[in-house]
């Protein structure tokens, strides 16, 4: 049997890299939007929202404050939409987190999507109008969304064999002002048939489905093997728009046999103003790494605190926490997100605590990590003040 870590690996290597070129028209119920506008007329906000299915997720920022607040939603056949309102936790996702709602419904205006409606609080005390508009300026790049669904059995022409399930979906640039840049991005994220993204996925989905057949023992008993009831789904989404920054997250979910599947979130940042990845060695001044070292593993540190505090409902005590870790000098990753209001150094599971922790999530204010930054680094460009 082949080794399923690699398995799912060169799967994710591949498919993050692989987006299409080629304008679709707009599947209503997939989407992803970058929007601007109000609340209330006179508190400026960008909105960032995405439509899997029935399946609304995002976040928006009041501009004056710049500090992410989580969306999320479900979508019904019609135009129109509810969004709670969450602060960024380590279980954002609580209803009793829940900061307000967003009650609206899609229009067009002027060929542009609009959504707008009315932003309440929890208890309905506090209302107010909103509106936002689809819009991305000279600095932001606009992305349309390209899926691929596919059941493959694993045994082909014989009854009853366990079938594996693979859910596609990638975001892909379609408008930029600069086409030299624009082009830059689509070699990114194109790889390896940018003119074609049906193919594109279809050759991952193969190269899955190859995988999982190989992987067959040649057993004559099939019905009670779950082991054999392989999964793969990705999806692409967006971190950042703003101020000629592109970060983009791939989550990958497989389970190809074992006690559990297991889902990694892996995040590429590139400069719009040159279309070059960006690294830490961009961002950072590698002088100052040790320092750096040490606000990320005091963050992760808060960050299973806070986890600990929230499941088991007290505070826990330092042994606690120490615990959690492999080993507390962990290394720092190059798994790095940008966001309007900081930067996150995101470890997946088992890299730094087992698999029960999750993914850990050390995000760090600009406020925090401003003076580690390089003097030309792009990412000043968001950093309120620069």
């Amino acid at each position: 049997m082949k080794n399923r870590g690699s398995i799912a690996l060169a799967v994710l290597a591949g498919i993050f890299f692989t987006a299409p070129l080629a304008a679709q028209a707009e599947d209503g119920r997939y989407y992803e939007r970058r929007c601007e506008g109000s609340i209330n007329k006179a508190l400026g906000i960008v909105m960032y929202l995405q439509r899997d299915g029935g399946d609304v997720r995002g976040f928006y920022y009041y501009t004056t404050r710049r500090e992410i607040l989580l969306l999320r939603g479900t979508a019904g056949t019609t135009d129109e939409l509810v969004l709670s309102e969450f602060p960024r936790t380590v279980n954002h996702w609580d209803e009793k987190n829940r900061t307000g709602i967003f009650r609206g419904t899609w229009s067009s205006a002027g060929g542009a999507a609009r959504f707008s409606g009315t932003w309440s609080s929890p208890d309905g005390r506090k209302t107010f109008p909103f509106t936002v508009t689809e819009k991305y300026g000279a600095d932001a790049v606009s992305l349309r969304t390209v899926r691929l669904d596919r059941t493959a059995p694993l045994v082909p022409g014989r009854n009853n064999t366990p079938k594996a399930e693979m859910h596609l979906s990638l975001l892909y640039p379609d408008r930029f002002g600069d086409n030299r840049v624009l082009a830059a991005l689509r070699r990114a994220f194109a790889d390896p048939f940018p003119d074609d993204p049906q193919k594109t996925l279809q050759s991952y989905a193969d190269k899955f489905v190859d995988d999982y057949r190989a992987s067959y023992g040649g057993e004559a008993d099939l019905n009670d093997s779950p082991m054999y009831q392989w999964e793969y789904s990705s999806s692409q989404y967006i971190v950042l728009n703003d101020g000629g920054l592109l970060c983009a997250g791939m989550s990958v979910h497989m389970f190809t046999g074992g006690a559990h599947g297991n889902t990694t979130d892996d995040f590429i940042s590139i400069d719009l103003q040159t279309g070059r990845r960006l690294t830490t060695d961009d961002i950072f001044r590698p002088e100052l790494r040790p320092e750096l070292e040490k606000l990320v593993r005091a963050q992760a540190r808060e960050y299973v605190r806070a986890l600990l505090r929230d499941n088991e409902g007290a505070e826990p005590d330092e042994e606690d926490v120490a615990s959690a870790f492999f080993d507390e000098n962990f290394e720092l990753t190059d798994n790095v997100y940008l966001a309007v209001d900081g930067l996150g150094f995101y470890f997946n599971p088992y890299e730094i605590t087992p698999y029960v922790f999750g993914p850990i999530d050390a995000f760090l204010t600009w406020e925090k990590i401003t003076p580690l930054l390089t003097p030309d680094s792009p990412v000043r460009r968001v950093v309120p003040g620069e």
